[in-house]
């Protein structure tokens, strides 16, 4: 008794788009350098007087920009902001982890390197923003010592 076995482009949908490609590195570094070219209108807030279509049409600049360099990926506005949110995120873990052990009292192993990427972000979020470092110089520990307590003469 002989049974056909459906082939299996029978069981897929018709309207199914292929997936896409991964983001490569370079695709990442580049989005990464468009963001910051174009960080003051896309970190602004809207009533600093930059609207939501601009921001819009900052990110379909930032596409078609990406688009020229590697046509054989088509990325959507959605796809660069998402690309965006995921490596932020990644980029602030692997900076938190970092600083954590670079603040350590040691003992254990040395403090994993940065890689390019993660750099990128820290610049572009601006390292006081991402909340990750701690007072990094003599100066600026007295100047705190200073305004936290009130000096005495004796």
């Amino acid at each position: 008794m002989a049974t056909s076995i459906p082939q299996l482009s029978q069981s897929l949908p018709k309207d199914k788009k292929p997936r896409k490609g991964n983001w490569s590195r370079d695709e990442t570094k580049l989005l990464l350098e468009l963001y910051q070219e174009n960080a003051t209108v896309l970190k602004a807030s809207f009533s600093s007087g930059i609207t939501s279509r601009q921001k819009q049409t900052t990110w379909q600049n930032m596409a078609s920009q990406l688009h020229e360099v590697f046509p054989a990926n088509v990325r959507t506005v959605k796809e660069c902001q998402k690309r965006w949110q995921t490596v932020q995120s990644a980029a602030k873990a692997n900076l938190s982890r970092h600083n954590e052990a670079m603040r350590g009292t040691g003992g254990g192993p040395a403090a994993p390197p940065l890689d390019d990427i993660d750099e990128m972000v820290a610049d572009i979020l601006g390292k006081k923003n991402h909340g990750m470092d701690g007072i990094d110089d003599d100066e600026e520990v007295l100047r705190f010592i200073h305004d936290a307590v009130e000096v005495q003469p004796r």
